[in-house]
């Protein structure tokens, strides 16, 4: 193979702060461990950083999309392609290394998620604590500025 990878990955989540990145640390450890190579196309808040290129694509032998966001899935027709939540990139690496293997080749169009794959709810999770962090401020600065003159 040219490009050198078993796999491409991309992980991407809704926020973008930290789940593309840890579900891409899993992934590359359990590709190690498997004794296969990976490249993991990160999504985030900084925008896309190892970007998979056609030549990466083409010569893979199949693709992991661990997201809770959109993801340009155009490019993946005619490779075996599985789709996921993000949370199970981060959790079940080892599971999604397996399966694209034995995945049905993308033709375009909705991907179905692996069995018993469910919605990602990494997103609402983090937009829950961000809002909680954005009221606490809130009360710190009414209680320091209003309350203590």
């Amino acid at each position: 193979m040219a490009s050198g990878y078993d796999i491409v990955a991309v992980a991407a989540c809704d926020t973008g702060i930290a789940h593309s990145y840890m579900a891409a640390e899993a992934l590359n450890k359990a590709a190690e461990a498997a004794g296969q190579t990976i490249k993991v196309e990160t999504i985030g808040s900084a925008g896309a950083k190892n970007v998979l290129t056609e030549e990466d694509i083409a010569n893979s032998k199949g693709v992991i999309v661990a997201a809770d966001s959109e993801v340009a899935m155009e490019r993946f027709i005619g490779k075996p392609v599985v789709k996921t939540p993000i949370a199970d990139g981060i959790s079940k690496a080892d599971e999604l290394l397996k399966s694209v293997i034995k995945a049905p080749e993308y033709k375009g169009g909705e991907v179905a998620p692996i069995s018993g794959a469910k919605k990602g709810k990494a997103g609402i999770v983090a937009a829950v604590i961000a809002a909680c962090g954005i009221l606490a401020a809130a009360a710190y600065y009414y209680y320091f500025i209003y309350l203590l003159q």
